[in-house]
């Protein structure tokens, strides 16, 4: 490290530039992954409602990729409802609150998929909501989920294949 020695700090990179996929996963691969997670834990109930817990973000388009991809869920997939709601005290819609909203609304099943690598935090809420609506699923967090390691590896070849593509 050049600090180290004597000298200035590397430049800091922003953390989305740091871990930039390119080319970046296209949307139809994140459906599918979260379709197939959401089906699979929804046991082929004919009548069921998807929610995609995500970590609050500050940055609003972030947060409105979420819903873009909870639409998109549902479109593509037999679901009568899918939402987003957000871990966390401050998270807005919170997990419990759109899950009152969804069962008051007719929801007779609903299925959570924690959008996230590592589903510790967000297992606590989940329990509390499963605990208050028996008739909750949840699917693995995305790090334990088979296909992302399958849609990782595919853009591995992809950019190994054609340099042109790496950042």
């Amino acid at each position: 490290r050049e600090r180290d020695r004597g000298g200035d700090p590397p430049p800091r990179r922003d953390l989305v530039e740091q871990f930039h996929l390119s080319p970046p996963i296209a949307w139809e691969d994140w459906v599918r992954l979260a379709g197939a997670a959401l089906e699979e834990a929804a046991e082929n109930e004919a009548e069921k409602t998807a929610v995609i817990l995500a970590a609050q973000n500050s940055d609003a388009v972030v947060n409105s990729d979420m819903a873009k991809l909870a639409r998109l869920v549902f479109e593509a997939n037999e679901f009568g409802w899918a939402e987003v709601a957000y871990m966390g005290e401050n998270g807005r819609p919170a997990l419990p609150s759109m899950v009152d909203q969804l069962v008051r609304l007719g929801a007779d099943k609903v299925v959570v998929m924690p959008w996230v690598l590592f589903a510790g935090p967000a297992m606590s809420q989940i329990n509390d909501v499963a605990a208050r609506y028996p008739a909750t699923a949840v699917t693995p967090h995305l790090a334990a989920q088979p296909a992302l390691i399958d849609l990782l590896h595919a853009q591995y070849e992809l950019a190994l294949a054609d340099r042109s593509l790496l950042p």
